[in-house]
């Protein structure tokens, strides 16, 4: 396309190498597709070179082959381009109406954006907190069948808040080694997920987690966001299981809590268990959905630190074809799960034959863990610990 510009009868001839750049062209294309004005730096220019250029892209911009000949795209892998740039950019009006679109296509979101908002293997990348929700939506759109992905998102030191969180989108394949996108959301940013919330955990103790953003939001189990504050943008929420899933449990837990004031009552399906915790959760409409804390006394902080350890291995787990729960050996032997109490831990899970192992992945069997613990998941994610269960994680630290 910038080619064009040598059918151009300019006075200055280096401008034919600095203007219609790639990136400019996006920003206009970016102009057209959101209505908005950009701001464009160009070379300085005669008036009529000027004259001459804007009469070109009158043409141009209109006719450009990653448009429809109008105002839309002609494919989803240049609307992913358009949308990337657009969400980049510093656009007063293009990027929160880009973000927006992106948002309100739920569960069919462009397979293609992650790519060119830059999301890769190595090296990590930082990601606004904004655009969470919106890159993780369109890698689960490009999944391939037999394929799974989670985020997880986490605060590494719960005593120095101003830290980058450290993110992570996982693809799980059953056969082969896992795909690991890394990223780092800064800590003053509001975490936004968007509408369609599948296999997500966000453990930030001092961070705003935003959900929603349009009329319905969808949150398929597992879900795991213990934040600062909450807040729900979407006046009707689902919060769905899939079909003869363990993991069958939803946890929303916050310090402070904002929702829609037209919120009607959460729509539960397929034995989806929603558990919420916040100052005001035992009002309507959440009171149906009120969870507390295990109220079993635990005066040992060595037994408290094992307990969520325990909890933290249990809730890890995910199907993995076969109807077996699976986790990657990196995942599950991480500094981050095995810190403190925590090798102590799954070594007594390991003998007492809850999970077992192979050379890529821990294994959880479901069925011997309720024998030994008495305890649902839907219970470890409400960090409900009966006596069995406590019972249990003692023998961890003898």
């Amino acid at each position: 396309e910038q080619n064009k510009l040598r059918n151009l009868s300019l006075e200055d001839p280096e401008l034919a190498g600095q203007l219609y750049s790639p990136d400019e062209q996006l920003q206009r294309l970016v102009a057209r597709v959101y209505n908005s004005d950009e701001d464009l730096q160009l070379p300085q220019m005669s008036q009529r070179d000027t004259q001459t250029y804007e009469d070109a892209l009158e043409i141009w911009v209109g006719e450009h082959p990653f448009l429809d000949g109008d105002t839309g795209t002609s494919s989803v892998v240049f609307q992913a381009a358009i949308a990337a740039r657009a969400l980049k950019g510093k656009g007063a009006t293009s990027r929160p109406t880009a973000l927006s679109r992106e948002i309100e296509k739920g569960d069919a979101a462009n397979p293609f954006l992650y790519i060119f908002c830059e999301l890769s293997e190595s090296p990590s990348i930082e990601l606004a907190g904004e655009h969470v929700g919106v890159v993780y939506a369109s890698v689960m759109a490009s999944l391939a069948q037999g394929e799974t992905a989670s985020l997880h998102i986490e605060t590494p030191d719960d005593e120095s808040p101003n830290l980058d969180m450290d993110g992570e989108i996982e693809i799980a394949r059953r056969d082969l080694a896992p795909v690991i996108f890394r990223f780092s959301v800064d800590p003053r940013e509001p975490i936004r997920l968007g509408t369609y919330i599948k296999d997500t955990t966000v453990i930030a103790p001092s961070a705003w987690v935003e959900i929603g953003g349009s009329s319905e939001t969808l949150l398929v189990a597992p879900v795991n966001i213990e934040c600062d504050i909450l807040e729900v943008l979407s006046s009707r929420l689902i919060v769905e299981a899939p079909r003869e899933s363990w993991t069958d449990a939803v946890l929303l837990r916050a310090n402070e809590f904002s929702g829609t004031p037209t919120a009607g009552v959460p729509i539960t399906r397929n034995g989806a268990k929603l558990l919420v915790t916040w100052p005001g959760a035992d009002a309507y409409p959440w009171n149906s959905f009120a969870a507390n804390p295990s109220s079993i006394p635990v005066d040992d902080p060595r037994l408290d630190e094992a307990l969520r350890r325990f909890r933290k291995f249990v809730i890890e787990f995910r199907a993995h074809g076969n109807g077996r729960l699976a986790r990657s050996k990196d995942k599950i032997e991480s500094g981050r799960m095995t810190k403190g109490t925590g090798e102590s831990v799954i070594n007594l899970m390991l003998s007492e034959r809850i999970v077992e192992r192979d050379q890529a992945r821990y294994y959880l069997d479901s069925n011997r863990l309720a024998e030994l613990t008495e305890a649902t998941y839907a219970d470890f994610m409400a960090y409900q610990y009966g006596p069995r269960t406590i019972d249990f994680v003692r023998k961890a630290l003898q």
